[in-house]
């Protein structure tokens, strides 16, 4: 029962290290908030994707970005209402 605890905790975590490629946190100047964005698909959203249920993407930055993954799409806008 053990063993299947831990194999559960190590594949929730190599989802979320797999997610982290491609989901981002971007702030919002207009409306003073946080959205977020798969930078692979270009889709935003104002709701965090349900694979970070206890953690949080990683926060948007756009010189990083460039140099890290040059393959992604750049985000480029928030989620039309929220």
């Amino acid at each position: 029962m053990l063993q299947g605890f831990l194999r559960c905790c190590y594949a929730r975590t190599r989802v979320i290290r797999i997610a982290d490629e491609f989901y981002r946190k971007v702030y919002d100047e207009e409306t003073s908030s946080f959205y977020y964005a798969n930078m692979k698909t270009g889709e935003t959203s104002w709701e965090k994707s349900r694979l970070y249920l206890m953690n949080e993407p990683p926060i948007f930055n756009a010189e990083h970005e460039n140099k890290r993954n040059p393959r992604v799409n750049r985000v480029t806008s928030a989620p039309k209402s929220r």
